[in-house]
């Protein structure tokens, strides 16, 4: 059963407020979301310019953990509003 948005009574517009869980849940969407491109794209990135100058296997790896870890830093400092 979905919850109706709640109508606003301090004002006389057609204002319509959103509930706290529905502006929970997009804002986690929207973290998830941003943490994947940024680990995909950081992780790819640093991965071929590390495996041109030592070799392909090294190269995915080095892409496979810097990319997490700069998603898990934007991710967490996306999740609390910074």
């Amino acid at each position: 059963m979905s919850k109706s948005p709640r109508r606003s009574r301090t004002s006389g517009s057609a204002f319509i407020a959103a509930h706290g869980s529905v502006l929970l849940n997009a804002n986690r969407n929207t973290v998830l979301k941003q943490i994947l491109t940024i680990g995909l794209v950081i992780g790819v990135g640093y991965g071929i310019a590390f495996g041109l100058v030592n070799t392909a296997l090294t190269g995915i790896g080095a892409g496979l953990v810097a990319g997490f870890t700069i998603a898990l830093g934007a991710g967490t400092m996306a999740a609390r509003g910074r």
